[in-house]
């Protein structure tokens, strides 16, 4: 059993054998009490966890209800029938219990000292602010009184434990939709509604069920979302593939590379036709909804992520989405025959970046720019303060793209 939940856990047996129990029942309830707490304290690891569990449960409530009940049972045994002598036997008695146990019960320091290692971990990220205040609040319980019952009173009373639980998870919530890609919607709504919850103060229970819930409903979103991304990626595909089979009729190098680029443009038009009417008569997504939808239009120029939480993003040239519409409205979703598509003047092209040596550099400039756009961002100040090593731990397991490990290296088409 950790100490610290062992001193907390003491703290309150000790406290009800201060109550000399004679009822045979209530005794036997006192005992089954002292083994439920033990049985918690054995089976849970974080003390704060422990406190927070014991002052929200029931086993709080059962120890109020017990004292009760024994303060209630010694009144009724004594009233009318014990002499002054005997009360103050009885007085003196349970002081000088008071009295022995009293070392044993840890002091309100220590009982609020136990968060200190959350305090610290939190503390040292240095922006965490909102919940550094909660914690130093619960802190400050130890210089309003030296009793500790008069301060988990307080503690209670005040909500210290929960607000400190609330403005943490509202706090992280918060941090990170302000660094996460502010276009993702299905990702930032459950984020969204996670910090709702916290700052409504809703119970750990409450947080669990509602989140539960919110599961659902996010799976929902992000299926949703990741239709979205296929539809953008499969477009911004085909398009550059039909464009590239009709260059290659246009240029007409020899017989065979001019025949197998028309194949191409043909071939691709047709499943741009029928990628349409899937979308339209099965999920109910026109081209126009796809046009307005920042987030797809990203998507569709092949984003590679510079930052662990892919707010920036390096993709193909913004043009690319002009050329894409362009294709798919005058050419795919029009009644002109091949022939008439070939000799279509095409205002815009799909034009992709660089290879060889000038992609080092291209990503370098790219990486410097987001790392800039971050700098005031408090999830990137701290993401900065870490190792090397550590930095790049998390950014292989976020699978970033870091300066020279490449990106879209295909020769550009003008």
């Amino acid at each position: 059993m950790d100490k610290n939940i062992k001193i907390i856990a003491d703290g309150y047996i000790n406290q009800m054998d201060d109550y000399k129990v004679k009822d045979p029942e209530l005794k036997k309830k006192v005992e089954e009490w002292k083994v439920a707490i033990r049985k918690v304290a054995e089976e849970c690891k974080d003390p704060q966890v422990f406190s927070t569990s014991l002052l929200e449960g029931p086993l709080f409530t059962q120890m109020t209800d017990l004292i009760y009940r024994i303060t209630m049972k010694d009144y009724e045994n004594t009233q009318g029938t014990a002499d002054a002598e005997e009360i103050q036997e009885m007085y003196d008695n349970a002081s000088a219990a008071q009295d022995d146990v009293a070392p044993s019960l840890p002091t309100i320091k220590e009982y609020v000292d136990q968060y200190r290692y959350g305090y610290d971990v939190i503390k040292a990220t240095k922006y965490r602010k909102k919940t550094i205040k909660a914690y130093e609040d619960l802190f400050a319980v130890a210089d309003r009184t030296d009793d500790l019952m008069e301060g988990q009173i307080i503690i209670e009373k005040e909500g210290l434990l929960r607000k400190m639980t609330a403005i943490n998870g509202s706090e992280v919530a918060e941090i990170l939709l302000e660094a996460m890609d502010p276009l993702f919607d299905a990702v930032r709504a459950m984020t969204q509604e996670l910090a709702c919850q916290y700052e409504d103060f809703l119970t750990p229970e409450e947080i669990t069920y509602k989140s539960s819930a919110l599961k659902i409903e996010t799976i929902r979103k992000i299926n949703r979302s990741q239709i979205f991304v296929w539809l953008g990626a499969a477009w911004a595909l085909l398009t550059l593939e039909y464009q590239k089979g009709k260059r290659a009729v246009h240029a007409w190098p020899d017989d065979k590379i001019a025949r197998e680029g028309f194949d191409v443009m043909y071939s691709r038009r047709k499943r741009m036709q029928q990628l349409h009417k899937t979308m339209v008569e099965i999920m109910g997504i026109t081209w126009d909804d796809l046009m307005a939808d920042e987030f797809i239009k990203n998507n569709m120029l092949v984003p590679i992520a510079l930052d662990i939480m892919a707010r920036c993003k390096r993709t193909f040239l913004v043009d690319n989405i002009d050329a894409i519409d362009e294709i798919v409205r005058e050419e795919v979703l029009s009644d002109l025959t091949v022939s008439e598509l070939l000799k279509r003047d095409q205002k815009t092209l799909v034009s992709l970046t660089f290879d060889g040596e000038k992609s080092y550099q291209i990503d370098e400039d790219y990486y410097r720019i987001a790392k800039e756009k971050n700098s005031s961002i408090p999830y990137f100040v701290y993401m900065e303060s870490l190792s090397e090593e550590e930095k790049m731990t998390i950014n292989k397991q976020a699978n970033v793209k870091l300066p020279g490990e490449g990106g879209p290296a295909m020769k550009s088409q003008e």
